[in-house]
């Protein structure tokens, strides 16, 4: 949508501050972009609105903007702040995708904190939800490619986290591949 979390400001619950900000503005750039006016739409005027945020990193992989050790860094760095959410807010959960990432994570994080990661993924406050190696681009790959990213993504999160990812989560994918519905599907 092109919004980013705001500034930690001073509160005595960050998360639940933050969650109400964030809130905030993304009602306000949507209503805004007239995406949709929620004082016009006859089956919403009287009934309550609930809005479902889910927080998630998507950092780039390669480091094509800054150098690859920084973008590991960064990467690691939003992982911790969501993990210190995750021990202080009982109800806050998260999206985790991209298994170059994930492997960063296994590979860069101390030994507490990379079992706290396993931990929460099996309780279920970090969801899985890339089934992609990556999330492809799929506007040039070919089927043969997308199977081989989707096998692999699968295959390594099985192994090494012990789930199946719930989701195909492209998030930024550029055009759609005419096979990604039978893929996904038979992949899992």
């Amino acid at each position: 949508i092109g919004w980013r979390l705001p500034d930690y400001g001073r509160s005595d619950n960050r998360y639940r501050a933050n969650l109400n900000r964030l809130t905030h503005n993304a009602l306000s750039y949507l209503s805004s972009r007239h995406w949709f006016d929620l004082t016009t739409i006859g089956s919403w005027k009287n009934r309550p609105l609930t809005v479902g945020l889910v927080p998630n990193s998507h950092g780039t992989i390669c480091g094509w903007l800054v150098p690859w050790s920084e973008e590991r860094r960064k990467v690691i760095d939003v992982l911790r702040q969501h993990l210190a959410y995750l021990r202080t807010e009982p109800s806050y959960r998260f999206a985790l995708s991209e298994v170059p990432n994930i492997m960063s994570a296994q590979e860069l994080l101390p030994p507490e904190e990379w079992q706290q990661v396993l931990d929460e993924i099996k309780r279920g406050r970090i969801e899985l939800v890339n089934s992609f190696f990556l999330e492809p681009d799929v506007n040039i790959a070919d089927g043969e490619a997308l199977c081989q990213m989707a096998i692999q993504g699968v295959r390594w999160q099985q192994q090494v986290l012990g789930r199946t990812p719930s989701t195909c989560w492209m998030i930024d994918a550029v055009g759609m591949h005419p096979q990604m519905a039978q893929i996904v599907k038979k992949t899992g």
